[in-house]
Formats: structure tokens, sequence, C-alpha cells
């Protein structure tokens, strides 16, 4: 490792191997956390796997553009490969600032809102997802404090359910779920408001609830 910082190492090796594959590595775990975002959020241990995929590029790639760079200075084949390299450590340097700049905002500047607003965009590109075998959730929103999930249970038939019964125990499981989550009730006593609503099978509606600030205590 120190004569591959020290630019001693080959720079195809250096550029290919150390620069361009796990670029490539990090950006399919990216295109795989996009596409399973819903489950991966909504398990509390993942929570350490967001933020080292956050910090990775951060601290990797700067000691690999150093390596790159000053391997090229010692490479004695073309000169256009040469330069090409230290044009490709220009770009990525340039790439790892803007996104410092932009994950700066996020974290320090965006407001409670916007930040919401970026998750829910996020769990779109998830959706629709299978929380177990016989529910969905198929729809989120949000809009005026409100988080709105849409759930469909996927063997229930509106026609075969009490909805009386229904109605009087789904807010205290929404309670019970909402409130027990860490971050999720950060949000509630913020106030923000989470509404749930639930379809049977075939797109009708069973019923709804919605978790307010006051209700986790």
């Amino acid at each position: 490792m120190r004569d591959l910082l020290k630019g001693n190492s080959r720079l195809v090796i250096t550029y290919w191997v150390f620069g361009v594959i796990p670029a490539i590595i990090y950006n399919g775990i990216g295109k795989v956390i996009e596409k399973y975002y819903f489950q991966l959020a909504t398990t509390s241990s993942m929570e350490w796997f967001f933020y080292l995929y956050l910090i990775f590029p951060f601290i990797y790639f700067p000691l690999i553009y150093v390596a790159i760079w000053r391997s090229s200075n010692t490479y004695k084949g073309r000169r256009l490969w040469r330069w090409l390299a230290k044009l490709a450590v220009i770009l990525g340097a340039v790439l790892l600032v803007v996104k410092a700049v932009l994950l700066a905002n996020l974290f320090f500047r965006a407001s409670l809102s916007d930040k919401i607003k970026m998750e829910v965009t996020q769990l779109k590109k998830a959706l629709p997802s299978k929380i177990d075998s016989d529910t969905e959730i198929y729809a989120i929103s949000f809009d005026n404090k409100t988080i709105t999930y849409r759930y469909r249970l996927l063997k229930a038939d509106k026609a075969e359910i009490d909805l009386n019964y229904f109605n009087d125990n789904i807010k205290p499981q929404l309670i019970k779920e909402i409130c027990s989550d860490k971050d999720l009730s950060r949000y509630v006593k913020q106030g923000i408001i989470f509404s749930a609503i639930y379809d049977d099978k075939k797109g009708a509606e069973l019923g709804r609830a919605s978790v307010r600030p006051g209700d986790c205590k």
C-alpha cells in the first residue's frame, strides 16, 4: 500500500485495479441500494451501512487519485495515457467536491421538509415493496407535513372484513410501529404526521389512520 500511494506501482494497475474497478463496484452497490431502498431504510441495523457508503468515496478515492497522479508521473509509455490518467483524476476530484457540497447542504442546510422530500423520492423508486406475504406498500407521498403510506393487503377482501373492528385496531398498531422506531418517532415529535391508508387486494379502501404529534410519548 505504501508503494501504491508513492506511485511506485504500474499505472495500469493503479488506475484500473485500484481506481476504475472499485468505482464500478461502488456505483453497482448504489444501484442495489436504490432498488431495495425501502427494505434497507426500514432496517435499523443498516443505518451504519448507509453512513459507510456515504463516507467511503471521500476516504478512499482521494488517496487513489494521489497514487494515480504520482504513478502517471513515472509512466514510461505513451504520453497520451499519462495525460488521460491525470484528466481522470481531475474530473474525479471535481465530482468529489460537488458531492461533498451537496451532502453538506443536505445535512446542515436543508430543512426538515426538504430532507423528508428527498427521502420519499428515494423510497418511491423501490415501490411497490412487500413487507410480508400478506402486505405490500405501493405508494408514498409527502405534503403539508404529512407522510402518507398506501398499503395493499394482498389476501384481504373488503366484503369479508369487519370494517369497524379493522379501523378500531389499525391506529394503535400504527402508533406502536411508528413510535417504536427512533427515527420516525423523532419526526413525529418535530411536527410530522404519519398517515396510512389500507386497501384490499382489489384496491378498495378498508380504512386509514394517522400518528400525530403527541401520540408518541
